[in-house]
């Protein structure tokens, strides 16, 4: 009772040969209006077989997604009729479960913070897992990485799963399957987002001037650097530490291809001459990871001597 089923899963087991014997399905819900009926007759073979079986194709007589109840009606060879044996909530099902949002998506890139895997469930299922499968970057001996659902995850609707520290490898690329089997043997779909780069590595600034306690004027107060990997944000800001400009902060925010990886020159303006400023060279990168550079005690002088 309260079975799923779908195309060759009615199983019979008779006493002894049969002279007339038949399957008889009644909607209760669903795709057909309740108390319609559908009946298989058991051929000449099946009524003959005293052993376990499964009855032939019964699926062009039902409709998906629908609930029956079902009886078994057996006469013998000497006429003798047999209790109706029945089972009820019977749900035919031949649609695949599907696996929606699956996240991190493709091209992502992901730290610990995001390592989550996040999904639905179309429907319920027997069985299911998430799987992370190295394709390349830094080697991963361990891969691949799968989780089997528990019986939580098996359940319709939004899920997630977090394999946490210690799994996937700094700087590796993966690709991130999903895929189940629900309650009536239906197999779904793999689905896969590919290109997924684990990074735990935070950006470098290399070569950053001015130095700490240098001088400088208009034409060396721009800021030099050299971007270890692509950013997703990045800054440089000039903060006043000392007379009329202290707790002056000037920034200037990297566009596009100040971003990039490799060297860069950056202006800030409006400097105040004769004031010592920190300059904090700032960054994350794709994947959320942080870096800041300081150097202190730049003086910016603009005034000729004399």
């Amino acid at each position: 009772n309260g079975d799923r089923i779908k195309i060759g899963q009615i199983t019979v087991t008779l006493s002894e040969q049969m002279s007339n014997a038949k399957v008889t399905f009644t909607a209760t819900a669903g795709n057909e209006t309740p108390g319609t009926q559908h009946t298989h007759d058991l051929t000449g073979g099946e009524k003959a077989n005293t052993s376990s079986q499964t009855l032939g194709d019964v699926a062009p007589l039902l409709a998906d997604a629908t609930t029956y109840d079902l009886s078994l009606e057996c006469t013998d060879l000497a006429g003798n009729v047999g209790t109706p044996v029945t089972r009820t909530g019977v749900i035919f099902d031949t649609t695949a479960p599907t696996f929606g949002s699956l996240t991190p998506a493709t091209n992502a890139y992901i730290k610990l913070s995001t390592l989550v895997i996040n999904w639905t469930n179309s429907e319920a299922l027997n069985s299911g897992s998430v799987t992370y499968t190295w394709t390349g970057g830094t080697s991963d001996p361990g891969s691949p990485h799968a989780f089997n659902f528990d019986a939580g995850r098996k359940a319709s609707g939004a899920q997630s799963y977090d394999f946490g520290a210690g799994v996937l490898v700094d700087g590796a690329t993966y690709k991130l399957g999903i895929t189940g089997t629900d309650v009536a043997g239906n197999a779904g779909t793999l689905v896969e987002n590919t290109n997924i780069r684990y990074d735990e590595t935070a950006p470098g600034f290399g070569s950053v001037t001015p130095v700490t306690n240098a001088k400088v004027r208009v034409a060396t107060r721009t800021v030099t650097y050299t971007n270890s990997e692509d950013l997703n944000a990045g800054s440089v800001v000039y903060t006043g530490t000392s007379g009329s400009d202290s707790g002056g902060v000037h920034t200037t925010v990297f566009n596009a291809t100040e971003r990039q990886t490799g060297s860069h020159t950056t202006d800030v303006a409006g400097l105040v001459d004769n004031i010592t400023y920190k300059l904090d060279v700032k960054g994350s990168d794709l994947a959320g990871n942080t870096t800041t550079v300081t150097n202190t005690g730049i003086v910016y002088d603009t005034t000729n001597p004399g």
